[in-house]
């Protein structure tokens, strides 16, 4: 397998990106001890992360390689660190700014967190991503913006905000979503992103096997991701 440009991995290195940035800039606004220490394993996980990315081996043999596992490991614990801090702490975000953040180290850990699930579906870019069903439980206007939309729905397990520009979305309906990087429109922070203006059937919160529409779009939503 061409781990070299696998998406799954370039995913991976951005999310990376991602998490280095906020620690860098302490953009936490709780009281979090670990900066350093985070940090320090984030920087880690980066060079063990390139052994498994020039590995060029088959998915099976990548997850039992002792770099992958490794990665694994300094990640889980990353996110051991931000969860304990932000509980010890009863934090909730309080302004949009602040929720964009955890927004986007939710979104950085989810992906994080599920790359051993990943690496093992076939090597299309959507795949380097969650794209799932979750059902609308309401839709208002965006008070600042005459074509968007504001929409929360649910997974059964998490309320997903997100901000669309599909005019039909129905409330009760069932829609696919994909989990990106988290985007503010003025005030309103949106989690992730409808991948097709059609219902579909599948329960809220099942992982979606990606086919047809659904697979470009996501592939197209990937792309953009690692051009930005």
């Amino acid at each position: 397998m061409d781990t070299g440009n696998d998406y799954r991995i370039l995913v991976i290195e951005d999310a990376i990106k991602r998490l280095s940035e906020i620690f860098r800039l302490k953009k936490f606004k709780f009281q979090f001890k670990h900066y350093r220490e985070a940090h320090d394993l984030l920087e880690q996980s980066t060079h063990v992360l390139q052994s498994v990315k020039y590995c060029y081996l088959e998915p099976d043999a990548i997850v039992n390689l002792p770099e992958f596992q490794e990665f694994l490991q300094k990640t889980q614990k990353i996110e051991y660190m931000i969860m304990e801090e932000m509980k010890a702490a009863s934090y909730k975000p309080d302004n949009p700014k602040d929720l964009l953040v955890i927004k986007e180290v939710e979104y950085v850990l989810s992906i994080f967190r599920d790359f051993t699930r990943r690496i093992q579906l076939i090597p299309e870019a959507g795949n380097a991503v969650d794209t799932f069903s979750v059902e609308v439980t309401r839709v208002d206007k965006h008070p600042g913006f005459d074509k968007l939309y504001i929409c929360r729905t649910t997974d059964t397990k998490k309320i997903w905000n997100i901000v669309t520009n599909i005019a039909d979305i129905k409330k009760d309906a069932k829609y696919p979503v994909v989990h990106l990087p988290p985007t503010m429109f003025e005030d309103v922070v949106s989690e992730a992103m409808f991948v097709s203006d059609q219902p579909i059937l599948d329960e809220p919160g099942t992982l979606l096997t990606l086919t047809g529409p659904i697979l470009n779009n996501v592939n197209s939503q990937v792309y953009v991701l690692l051009k930005k």
